[in-house]
């Protein structure tokens, strides 16, 4: 007999315990059933006992988003029925479908078991194209119209490393993502994370005008940290929430290409130029590449890294990084929506009163606020990343607080 878990006092720990216990130790029912899923046997990817939300199910195709349940013995108990239900429901919010069967079902007719879910999963495949159309505009209608277009919507958040250091922001915001209906990239930050690394190995962190100078040694950092440590981190926490994402830098797929930034005047009194190092300049984003991530149902997430091709990697800001995404995909025929999330409620007249959000700017508001100080130090370069989106095409660009990316909060960019 299996242990038993209370969903409300497992951790996620707990939770893969419970995963891997039950992995190696299936009923019958569960392994029969599993030898026709696994494999893509079926022409899918179904996993088996993996963690959604605060659950874990059976077996789940992440693409198709259907949950398979065995039920047979404690689920028949007490209150376990009624959770089981809960659960369910929770399930469906997140827009899973659940089939459930009994382990008299699997044993004793195994065929019309595998006959039902081929159903589903042909049902799911001949409506998947005006399901999906039907899931992006959703979370267009609930942005401000800036002109009509006839893609499909995708949705790029970027965070910034504030808020991947901050716990509660973070959690909120990657669920928040994950409910976001249709297509959907995460551009991440990371640099606070960065700096405290650095600093444990010893590395000084050397910055100028706010920005940093990433040498041979830092440049090792950042890889690790932004390729590795926060980017598999919020991976896992997305995979964990149901969200089927893949990690990746501008050198994997080479979606990103850049050139290394050439030292550029100081603008000192003194003169003279500043070599930022191993930073790259974004020459080419591959909308094409990337589509291909999306239709494969997997949602990317991307760190601020990318190359040069020819064999080096480049420190690139993620703000520009989550512009020339979107420019791409905006080529590529999507209808975008580029967030900025940070830890402000939007663009401030005065910075320090998070009720003073301005509501638009454009190309000769921005002008304007830049010339009297209303907009100033790492705003500036955010905003322009901004402009230059809604510039190449992308359909609605917003800057926000990072708990709250649903389109109806923050500073609307305009051309």
């Amino acid at each position: 007999m299996r242990k038993k878990y209370q969903t409300a006092s497992c951790n996620y720990t707990m939770l893969e315990e419970f995963a891997k216990a039950n992995r190696n130790n299936p009923t019958e029912a569960e392994r029969v059933l599993w030898g026709y899923l696994k494999g893509g046997i079926m022409g899918v990817h179904f996993r088996q006992q993996h963690i959604l939300l605060d659950y874990i199910p059976d077996f789940v195709c992440l693409s198709k988003r259907i949950i398979i349940e065995i039920d047979g013995g404690y689920h028949f108990e007490g209150e376990q029925s009624e959770r089981d239900m809960e659960r369910t429901e929770e399930l469906k919010k997140q827009g899973f479908s659940i089939l459930r069967f009994t382990n008299e079902e699997v044993l004793g007719n195994i065929d019309h078991v595998i006959e039902t879910i081929s159903t589903k999963l042909e049902n799911i495949s001949d409506s998947e194209k005006s399901n999906y159309m039907s899931k992006t505009n959703n979370m267009s209608n609930h942005l401000p119209s800036l002109g009509e277009g006839s893609g499909v919507g995708l949705t790029i958040i970027k965070v910034g490393g504030a808020v991947v250091e901050d716990e509660a922001q973070l959690t909120q915001l990657l669920r928040d993502f994950t409910a976001i209906q249709g297509a959907k990239i995460l551009v991440h930050g990371g640099g606070r994370r960065a700096t405290k690394i650095a600093e444990r190995l010893g590395i000084e962190t050397k910055m100028i005008d706010g920005r940093r100078i990433t040498d041979a040694e830092m440049l090792e950092v950042v890889t690790m940290v932004y390729g590795g440590l926060v980017n598999k981190n919020v991976v896992a926490r997305l995979q964990a929430l149901g969200c089927d994402a893949i990690g990746l830098t501008g050198a994997d797929a080479n979606i990103l290409l850049s050139t290394k930034r050439p030292p550029i005047p100081s603008g000192g009194a003194g003169g003279g130029l500043i070599d930022f190092g191993f930073v790259g300049d974004v020459k080419l984003a591959n909308g094409t590449k990337i589509t291909h991530f999306i239709e494969a149902g997997l949602t990317p997430v991307i760190a601020p890294l990318t190359h040069d091709g020819k064999g080096n990697m480049l420190n690139t800001n993620a703000d520009t990084m989550a512009s020339e995404t979107a420019k791409a995909m905006a080529a590529a025929g999507y209808d975008v929506t580029l967030i900025y999330a940070f830890e402000k409620p939007g663009v401030l007249r005065d910075a320090e009163d998070d009720n003073s959000v301005i509501e638009k700017i454009n190309h000769a508001d921005f002008e304007a606020y830049k010339a009297d100080g209303t907009i100033s130090g790492g705003m500036l370069p955010k905003i322009e990343n901004a402009l230059a989106a809604v510039d190449a095409g992308v359909k609605r660009v917003i800057i926000t607080k990072a708990t709250a990316i649903d389109g109806q909060h923050g500073t609307v960019i305009m051309q």
